[in-house]
C-alpha cells in the first residue's frame, strides 16, 4: 500500500486559483492612491520652482541641483528598499516611506530659506524611491497571477492621476494662498494614506514565508488575501525557483539573470530619463517664443499630458490582461517615438499641440509599469525586492542623466522641436532592446520546463 501523501496545494496556486477578491482590489486601489500622492508631488514641486524663482530669486542653476539631488536620493531610496523589506518587512516600509515623504514634504512648506528647502526635498525622495518598489512589489504578490500585470499598471495609474490633482491644487492654492499651502497641503494627503494602509495592507504570504514567519501567521495572510477558503492544504513553503541562498543585489548577478538584469536597467534609465525631460521641462519649452504658450496654456498643456497618460495606462492594463507584455512594451514604445516626432517635425496652434501632447501622454508614461510586470515575471519571488529597487535605481540614474540632458539642450538653443526629435532617439533603441529581453525570457522558461537531468 502505498504511504505516500498526497501533493499539497502551491501558495501561488492557491492565489491564483481564486478570483479577485474584495480585499485585492481594496489593496490595488489604496496603492493607486499612494501613486497618486507621488504624481501630485512632482507636480507641486515643479509648479513651486517658478516661485521660488520670482519670490526668493533663487538661479535656475540651483533649481538644476535640486533636481538632479532629489533623482539621486530617490534612487538611494529605490535600492535601500528592497533589503529593508526583508529585515522590517515590506508593510513597515511602505508606512514609514509614506510619513517620511509626507511630513518632509509639508516640512517644505515651513522652509524659509532655499537650503533648507533642499534639505527637506532630498530627504522627502528617500521615501518617495521605497514606496513605488514596496508598492509595486505588494501588488505583484498579493493578487493572483494572471491578473498581475493588469493589477500593477491600474496602480500605476496613480501617478498620472496625481498629476492631474497636483496640477489643479496648484492652480487653485498658488494664488489665493501661496506655494507654502500647497506644500502643506500635498504633505497631508499621505499622512491621511496611513491608517488605511495600516488597516487595508497586510505582508504577503511570500514575505512572511521569506522570513521566516510562523505559519499561523503566514495563513492569517492567505485568509486576508484569499478569504472564505481553507488554506490548510497550501504548502507554506517557496518552490526552488523562488528560494535561494541570497536575497540581496548579489543574487541578480548570477549567470542565469545578469543578461536580464542589465537589459532591465537599461530600460529603465531610458523611460525615465526621457520622463524627467518631458515632466521637467515640458512647461520652459512650451514658453519658449515658439510655440509661445502662456503661463496658464503651459499649465493646461501639463494636465493634457498627464490626462492623456491615465487614460493610456488604463488601457493598457486591460490589454495586458490578454497581450504578451513584451510585445505590448514594444508597441507602446513606437507610439512614444511616433508622437516625440510628430511634435518635433510639425508645428501646430494651441489647439493641436493639445492634441498632440494628449496622445503623447497616453504612451510616455506607460512603459515604466510594464516593465514593472515584466520584472515580476522574471524574477523569483525573494528576489523581486531587491530586483526591483536595484531596477528603480538604475532608472533614478536615467533621471538624473535626463535632468542634465534637459538643462544642457535648453541652454544650447534647443527647442521643443529639438527636445522632441532627441527624445525620440533612445526609445529607438530600447525597442531592440525590449525584443532582445524577450528572446532571454523564452529561453529561460524553455529551460524551466525540461527535465532536471536535461538542464543541469
Amino acid at each position: 500500500m502505498s504511504t505516500d501523501s498526497p501533493p499539497r496545494t502551491s501558495l501561488q496556486d492557491f492565489i491564483d486559483s481564486a478570483p479577485l477578491s474584495r480585499r485585492q482590489r481594496m489593496i490595488v486601489l489604496l496603492l493607486m492612491i499612494v501613486m497618486l500622492a507621488e504624481g501630485m508631488d512632482y507636480t507641486v514641486i515643479a509648479q513651486i520652482f517658478p516661485r521660488l524663482i520670482q519670490e526668493w530669486g533663487t538661479p535656475v542653476s540651483t533649481i538644476t541641483t535640486i533636481v538632479v539631488a532629489s533623482s539621486v536620493t530617490v534612487g538611494i531610496g529605490s535600492i535601500v528598499a528592497g533589503p529593508l523589506a526583508y529585515r522590517l518587512g515590506r508593510k513597515n516600509v511602505v508606512i514609514a516611506s509614506v510619513a517620511v515623504f509626507s511630513v518632509c514634504t509639508a516640512a517644505i512648506g515651513l522652509a524659509q530659506s532655499i537650503e533648507v528647502f533642499m534639505l527637506f526635498r532630498i530627504v522627502s525622495c528617500l521615501g518617495i524611491g521605497a514606496i513605488v518598489v514596496c508598492g509595486m512589489t505588494a501588488v505583484a504578490d498579493l493578487v493572483p497571477k494572471p491578473r498581475r500585470a493588469q493589477m500593477m499598471t491600474l496602480a500605476f495609474t496613480g501617478v498620472n492621476l496625481g498629476g492631474i490633482v497636483g496640477g489643479f491644487l496648484a492652480a487653485a492654492i498658488i494664488p489665493k494662498a501661496g506655494w507654502p499651502m500647497l506644500a502643506m497641503v500635498a504633505g497631508a494627503v499621505g499622512l491621511v494614506l496611513i491608517p488605511f494602509i495600516v488597516a487595508v495592507i497586510p505582508e504577503s504570504p511570500q514575505m512572511l514565508i521569506a522570513r521566516g514567519k510562523s505559519p499561523e501567521l503566514i495563513r492569517k495572510s492567505l485568509g486576508i488575501v484569499v478569504p472564505g477558503r481553507d488554506s490548510s492544504d497550501v504548502e507554506l513553503a517557496l518552490p526552488k525557483t523562488e528560494t535561494g541562498d541570497k536575497k540581496n543585489l548579489g543574487a541578480l548577478f548570477v549567470r542565469r539573470l545578469l543578461p536580464q538584469t542589465m537589459v532591465i536597467w537599461f530600460l529603465y534609465l531610458m523611460v525615465y530619463g526621457v520622463h524627467t525631460i518631458v515632466l521637467q521641462y515640458l512647461p520652459t519649452l512650451l514658453q519658449q517664443p515658439t510655440p509661445g504658450f502662456t503661463p496658464a496654456q503651459s499649465g493646461l498643456a501639463f494636465v493634457t499630458l498627464c490626462v492623456g497618460g491615465l487614460i493610456g495606462g488604463v488601457v493598457t492594463s486591460f490589454v495586458l490582461k490578454r497581450a504578451d507584455q513584451f510585445f505590448t512594451l514594444a508597441v507602446v514604445f513606437a507610439g512614444v517615438v511616433t508622437f516625440a516626432l510628430v511634435i518635433g517635425l510639425a508645428g501646430f496652434n494651441v489647439t493641436g499641440y493639445f492634441t498632440v501632447l494628449f496622445l503623447f501622454g497616453m504612451f510616455v508614461f506607460v512603459p515604466g509599469t510594464v516593465i514593472g510586470a515584466i520584472v515580476v515575471q522574471i524574477y523569483p519571488a525573494t528576489l523581486r525586492d531587491p530586483g526591483m529597487g536595484a531596477a528603480m535605481g538604475a532608472g533614478r540614474v536615467g533621471q538624473l542623466l535626463g535632468g542634465l540632458a534637459g538643462g544642457v539642450m535648453i541652454g544650447a538653443g534647443f527647442g521643443l522641436s529639438g527636445v522632441f526629435i532627441a527624445l525620440s532617439l533612445p526609445i529607438i533603441l530600447a525597442i531592440a532592446t525590449v525584443l532582445g529581453l524577450r528572446g532571454l525570457s523564452r529561453r529561460h522558461q524553455a529551460e524551466d520546463r525540461m527535465p532536471e537531468h536535461i538542464t543541469t
